[in-house]
């Protein structure tokens, strides 16, 4: 309409637009609502995108996948300001939410969170979210910047969990799909849809020392081509289990894409296995030590990369 649209009633349209103010003493509800002046319901506004040049007022809840409005008075149940369209894609939470903790044995504290990336979209040009990490060094009274641990454009990570006890590395996972937001919440039409989707449990050993130097950093937005090339500085875990029979894993962390060779010796420094793994990319890789036909002793692996090398012990039983 080119006026006002005032009823007792319900107002419901695929789009509702208007140039002056749109009331109801029900819900309003509209694929898109975009008004020049206010929007004021006694019960739900509910809108895909809700625009106004006035004000957005209900006594119920105010649920948009996008909003814009001078001025919002009611229950923001799934509604998003400032183009960042996922906010409320969780139900009724912040955008900076779900933290878990974990601490080393020096008394670092480490806190990750979801937080939703503007510069990231999913195919509904919805906000995905990465995990980000802070850390105090000092009991928690002074806390890092965030780093982004995930660093994976066109996925969603979210409901992080971190291990109550960081060694060299603090342990994570977390839920890992293509589209923002969960089936059980977004899955209808007003809400840019949600359908049942794959959804991967993913682990990640992030260093300790990488995250006390600051270096992760916030990589989803850089060119990881600045990266020299020639540097491929790596850490390598205590191989678990360990004592072990059959196999053992140790974790790696890649600063660059490396081939990388994971070799066994004797005490002697015989080589007795080796094994290459080609063109690893930058961050975590887990690979396994076969013990099998090795018999009961010391022996060493070596990690290797065209410039560096760690050698730790292990124990065969």
């Amino acid at each position: 309409t080119g006026t006002t649209v005032s009823v007792t009633g319900t107002i419901t349209g695929g789009n509702v637009a208007t140039s002056g103010t749109t009331s109801a003493t029900g819900n309003i509800t509209g694929g898109n609502l975009n008004t020049g002046a206010q929007v004021v319901a006694t019960g739900n506004v509910t809108g895909g995108n809700i625009v106004t040049a006035g004000q957005v007022s209900a006594t119920g809840n105010i649920t948009g996948s996008n909003l814009s409005g001078t001025n919002i008075t009611g229950t923001l149940a799934t509604a998003a300001q400032n183009n960042i369209t996922s906010v409320g894609r969780l139900g009724n939470t912040a955008m900076l939410h779900m933290p878990s903790a974990g601490m080393d044995n020096n008394g670092n504290i480490y806190v990750t969170f979801s937080f939703p990336l503007e510069q990231d979209v999913d195919i509904n040009n919805l906000n995905l979210r990465d995990i980000m990490l802070v850390h105090s060094t000092d009991g928690g009274n002074t806390w890092s910047t965030p780093q982004d641990i995930t660093q994976k454009q066109g996925q969603e990570e979210e409901f992080a969990c971190i291990a109550r006890t960081a060694n060299d590395f603090v342990h994570i996972v977390f839920q890992m799909d293509a589209l923002a937001g969960t089936n059980l919440q977004n899955n209808s039409t007003r809400d840019n849809n949600h359908p049942v989707a794959l959804n991967k449990i993913m682990y990640v050993a992030v260093p300790t020392a990488k995250i006390l130097d600051g270096s992760i950093g916030q990589l989803w937005n850089s060119n990881v081509k600045s990266f020299n090339a020639n540097k491929e500085v790596f850490i390598v875990s205590q191989n678990q289990p360990n004592p072990f029979s059959n196999q053992s894993d140790v974790i790696i962390w890649l600063d660059n894409e490396s081939d990388v060779t994971l070799e066994i010796t004797n005490i002697s420094g015989q080589v007795i296995k080796s094994t290459s793994f080609n063109q690893l990319n930058a961050g975590n890789h887990s690979l396994t030590i076969d013990g099998n036909g090795l018999n009961s002793g010391i022996y060493f692996y070596t990690v290797k990369t065209a410039t560096h090398s760690v050698t730790k012990k292990m124990n065969i039983q």
